[in-house]
C-alpha cells in the first residue's frame, strides 16, 4: 500500500467507486464491441495498444483521436458501437477476485458505498444486476445516453450534491478518477488491479495507491480506528 497523503488519514464512511478496472474487467466487451463498430463502418482495425486505450476514457472523445473521426462521425460509431454492446458485450466481463468480499465488508462495516462511471447508467446498473453486486450499493450515477454526466467531475458532483457525503473517497483505476475526485475536493484511491499503472495513478496525484481490494478494506478500517 502507498500512502501517497502528508497529513494524518481522514475518517472514511463513504466510498464512491469506479466500475471498470474496478469492480469488474470489462475490456473483452469493450474491445469487441469497438471490433464490431470499425468493422460495421468500414473503418480501419485498431491496434491490440489502441484498442487496450480506449478501456476507461469516453468513447466517442477518444475514438475521434484515434480514427481522426468528426463530430457525427464519432457520434455515429458509438451508435455501432451500442448495437453490438447493449446485446453482448455488457456481458463479455467479469468481476474481479474478492471484489463481492470486500464489498460485503464494507458494508458490515456501516461504510456507505455508491458508484460513479463513465459507462452511461443504465448499462452500469445491468453490469451490477447481471453479477448480483447492486444491492451493495446506495447509489449510482453515470452519463446519460445523451452525453449529460459525461465529464466524470460533474457526475461525480452530482452524486455528491444529492447524497450529502463527505467523509468520502473515490477509488479508481485511471487518472480519470483521481482527477475528478481532486476537482471535488475528495480524496481518492487508485487502484492497481485494474487497466491504469502505478506511474500513471501517481503522476495524477492519487491519496493512495493499494494493490488488492483487501487493501482497501484495511486502509477503510484504519480511517475508522485511528486515534487522533
Amino acid at each position: 500500500m502507498q500512502n501517497n497523503k502528508e497529513e494524518y488519514m481522514p475518517r472514511f464512511d463513504t466510498i464512491i467507486f469506479d466500475l471498470d478496472g474496478t469492480l469488474t474487467d470489462s475490456a473483452p466487451g469493450i474491445i469487441n464491441s469497438i471490433k464490431y463498430a470499425s468493422a460495421k463502418l468500414g473503418y480501419r482495425e485498431l491496434t491490440a495498444p489502441e484498442l487496450r486505450s480506449c478501456v476507461g476514457p469516453p468513447l466517442a472523445e477518444h475514438i475521434m483521436g484515434i480514427l481522426g473521426l468528426s463530430q457525427e462521425e464519432s457520434l455515429e460509431f458509438l451508435k455501432a458501437y451500442r448495437e453490438y454492446f447493449a446485446q453482448k458485450g455488457i456481458y463479455e466481463n467479469n468481476v474481479y477476485h474478492n471484489v463481492p468480499a470486500m464489498l460485503a465488508e464494507l458494508r458490515e462495516m456501516g461504510v456507505r458505498l455508491m458508484l460513479c462511471t463513465g459507462k452511461p447508467e443504465p448499462y452500469a446498473r445491468e453490469v451490477l444486476r447481471y453479477f448480483e453486486l447492486l444491492d451493495y450499493f446506495e447509489d449510482v450515477l453515470g452519463p446519460t445516453f445523451e452525453g449529460k454526466y459525461n465529464d466524470k467531475a460533474e457526475g461525480l458532483a452530482e452524486l455528491l450534491r444529492r447524497s450529502h457525503a463527505v467523509n468520502c473517497v473515490m477509488a479508481g483505476d485511471r487518472k480519470y478518477d483521481i482527477i475528478a475526485a481532486k476537482a471535488n475536493g475528495v480524496a481518492s484511491v487508485g487502484v492497481l488491479w485494474g487497466y491504469g499503472s502505478r506511474e500513471e495513478l501517481k503522476a495524477s496525484g492519487a491519496d493512495y495507491i493499494l494493490d488488492s481490494p483487501k487493501q482497501l478494506v484495511e486502509l477503510i478500517r484504519d480511517s475508522q480506528t485511528a486515534v487522533f
